[in-house]
């Protein structure tokens, strides 16, 4: 596979040192300073359902699905917050990683007025010193029962 100036963003070959530019045949974008062939990164997909799964390690990275009460459906904001953030604490460790390596976490509230009671349990679990990017919305969940749901990334 060869990297095709043509295709630079912006469509200047000549700036190809500051920009991404495409791998001709699929699409992929390339950081300039990659070159020769490429390897596909291998996916490994953990809890596999039907519909989705629990989790997909891509290189370093592990990406979960955003995590809904399992045992506190129904119950308060808080017991379900610590519901969903012992079953993130399980998945990363069935893939060798723990809340220490999370870089990235994305919280919705099905109502925003929960965030104090929600952040107290949460304050409790991440780790000072290493806590990730993180944002915190409003949204209608999947049951009513549901009141949180909760996604986070982090690396192997």
């Amino acid at each position: 596979m060869t990297l095709d100036p043509a295709l630079a963003v912006g469509g200047d070959p000549g700036h190809m040192s500051s920009r991404t530019f495409h791998a001709r045949g699929i699409g992929r974008i390339i950081l300039p300073h990659q070159s020769g062939e490429l390897e596909m990164a291998k996916l490994t997909r953990i809890g596999v359902g039907p519909r989705l799964c629990e989790a997909v390690i891509h290189g370093d990275i592990i990406y979960l699905s955003g995590q809904v009460a399992d045992k506190a459906a129904g119950q308060s904001v808080a017991a379900q917050t610590t519901d969903i953030l012992g079953q993130i604490d399980r998945i990363l460790a069935d893939a060798g990683t723990d809340k220490t390596k999370i870089i990235e976490a994305t919280i919705w509230l099905a109502d925003i007025s929960t965030f104090a009671e929600m952040n107290s349990v949460w304050d409790k679990w991440v780790p000072q010193g290493n806590t990730p990017s993180r944002a915190c919305v409003e949204a209608k969940l999947a049951r009513p029962d549901l009141t949180v749901e909760i996604r986070v990334n982090a690396a192997l």
